[in-house]
């Protein structure tokens, strides 16, 4: 007879669940924690998640693949997802229906461009001209290449927020025909980083958390940075929040409590991050 959890196996059972490929459960097997949400977010947190899987054995992060702010709320709603990570505050439904939220950190809202690109600042009139088609080139003659978002995406959404002329503008990109649009932050950065000519936004977070080959401009003649939304001198910031269902495991608080934990606040400030304060 084999003891385990102070049940008595005979062994001939225990043999032949072995022989089938059954494993009987292990108190010591690790808790696995899901995540996805938007890529601007995202990156930063895979950081963290690859400190935190070194130092807590008992618990494994996985970064899902992205699926967005929206989709990720959606996903811990129903149960699909321990965490989401969301570029934008949680809808009356959403809260509804049982999600919470948590601001842990804020980056710049960005524009950028290929790194070829002549220029390395830009101005809000500049960059409205651009969304509505007047200016087509860059001052080297180079065709300008606009790169934009779906409609309802976290960062189509703040950049229309920037002034009442750039929402407009946005508009007006979004109904011209032959326009490139990115479907996520992923392939918003890949565009920008391979294709000649184009512009676009992202979060200052995701162009440092993957060492991604993309020019960040200055805009206005402030350079985005951790420390110019600190100040005040850089007004765009991005927020980030995680997010939660009804219920949160034992293993997903921990690494929410790792993410405002010094260490995961130093991971975040070296990435483009703000963390907010007693997150």
């Amino acid at each position: 007879m084999i003891r385990r959890g102070g049940r008595s196996i005979p062994f001939f059972l225990f043999l032949a669940l072995g022989l089938m490929g059954f494993s009987l459960p292990d108190a010591r097997a690790r808790e696995e924690v899901r995540i996805s949400g938007t890529g601007g977010g995202l990156a930063g947190i895979r950081l963290i998640a690859d400190a935190f899987n070194k130092t807590h054995p008992r618990t494994s992060v996985k970064v899902m693949p992205i699926i967005g702010s929206t989709g990720s709320i959606r996903a811990v709603i129903a149960g699909k997802l321990d965490l989401g990570v969301s570029g934008r505050p949680l809808k009356r439904e959403e809260r509804a229906a049982g999600a919470n939220e948590i601001p842990y950190a804020r980056t710049p809202f960005v524009f950028v461009a290929h790194d070829t690109v002549p220029v390395a600042r830009i101005t809000m009139e500049e960059a409205v001209d651009i969304y509505n088609g007047k200016t087509k080139a860059w001052p080297d003659g180079t065709p300008i290449r606009l790169i934009l978002r779906n409609e309802g995406e976290s960062d189509l959404v703040f950049l229309k927020t920037m002034s009442a002329e750039m929402s407009r503008a946005v508009d007006n990109a979004l109904r011209r025909k032959g326009m490139i649009v990115a479907a996520t932050d992923m392939d918003n950065a890949h565009i920008l980083e391979t294709t000649p000519g184009t512009l676009g936004t992202t979060a200052l977070s995701l162009v440092l958390s993957g060492k991604r080959q993309i020019r960040v401009l200055a805009l206005g003649g402030v350079t985005p940075s951790v420390e110019a939304i600190s100040d005040g001198s850089y007004p765009f910031a991005k927020p980030f929040f995680l997010v939660t269902g009804r219920t949160v495991t034992p293993a997903t608080q921990t690494f929410i409590d790792f993410v405002v934990s010094p260490m995961g606040a130093s991971i975040l400030g070296s990435t483009g991050h703000a963390v907010i304060p007693g997150s």
